[in-house]
């Protein structure tokens, strides 16, 4: 068995962390802008290890967002599967 590597264990992290923000998908989606604007401007994505709570809540609502997408592509796939049997 392999060791889990500091990345691995970011990403189960970061897949925690996004089933508990508390924010709803219209909210998340009006700060999208905001979080592209933050992400041009500093040259990276946000970081929920910062002290910056701003920075800190931009990157919960990216997780956020990335779940969702992940949750409707995965829906999207599974509708595609039924049609096709």
């Amino acid at each position: 068995m392999s060791p889990v590597t500091p990345s691995v264990l970011r990403i189960i992290e970061g897949a925690i962390a996004a089933t508990r923000v508390d924010i709803s998908e219209e909210e998340a989606v009006a700060l999208w802008p905001k979080i592209q604007q933050w992400a041009k401007v500093n040259a990276r994505r946000p970081d929920r290890g910062s002290d910056d709570p701003t920075e800190k809540h931009y990157a919960e609502v990216l997780l956020f967002l990335q779940r969702r997408k992940e949750q409707r592509e995965a829906q999207r796939r599974a509708e595609t599967m039924e049609v096709a049997e």
